[in-house]
């Protein structure tokens, strides 16, 4: 294998899974190369991670990028799959928004139906999916699953999503982080934490923003 070859294998494969990798689907996003996506995130895998080690982390997401691509031999249709995040998949398909809808639920089903093995031990294969179309699928996708993991649902397309306000809100504050970094309008503020006898044991480091005419309190960012 060539450097050149050996750095876009890097670049576009993902090193664990040997699915593409996020930057592949943001250049495929870029060229359209597709009509729907589907976004898989990996429920509570960060307590597995955290209870068996990491290792077993990484031997339950080959498994699961082995259940991905076996349901795109069940699907029998022409899709990508991408590993996008450390427990986020995405699946791309030429299908319209009807037909994504019918196969995100066979697609759902085909999964959670499935058992991961590992030294003798059983994992569930619980998942939460999102899908989105064009324009900006993937940024569509991202808000759909912080709305779906928010209200504990399975199963959820952008175009339902209840807060219409949502993606709005978030390039809102991303306009005025923006505008704040530059203008150097950020203020640190460190918090002091008490225990029961009232002494200051540690800081908690927040952020404030000046504008022109008063400081914006701080406040926790769902987007974040």
């Amino acid at each position: 294998m060539s450097r050149c070859q050996y750095l876009k294998e890097k670049l576009y494969i993902d090193e664990l899974t040997k699915l593409k990798s996020r930057r592949a689907l943001i250049e495929s996003t870029e060229k359209e190369a597709f009509n729907s996506l589907i976004l898989i995130d990996i429920d509570n895998f960060s307590n597995l991670n955290q209870l068996f080690g990491s290792e077993v982390g990484d031997e339950y997401l080959i498994e699961f990028s082995k259940i991905l691509k076996e349901t795109k031999k069940y699907l029998k249709k022409s899709i990508s799959l991408y590993r996008i995040g450390a427990d986020e998949f995405a699946i791309t398909l030429r299908e319209n928004c009807f037909e994504t809808q019918l196969l995100a639920n066979k697609i759902y089903n085909f999964i959670t139906s499935k058992k991961i093995c590992i030294n003798n031990e059983e994992f569930d294969v619980d998942i939460t999916l999102v899908y989105a179309s064009f324009p900006h699928p993937l940024r569509k996708a991202i808000l759909t699953l912080q709305e779906a993991k928010d209200n504990h649902i399975n199963i959820l397309s952008y175009n339902d999503i209840k807060d219409t306000n949502k993606e709005k809100e978030f390039f809102q504050i991303k306009q005025m982080l923006k505008t704040a970094i530059h203008n150097d309008q950020i203020i640190p503020y460190a918090h002091p934490i008490v225990n029961e006898a009232k002494e200051v044991i540690k800081y908690e480091l927040l952020m404030r923003i000046e504008t022109e005419d008063k400081v914006i309190p701080p406040y926790f960012l769902d987007f974040a």
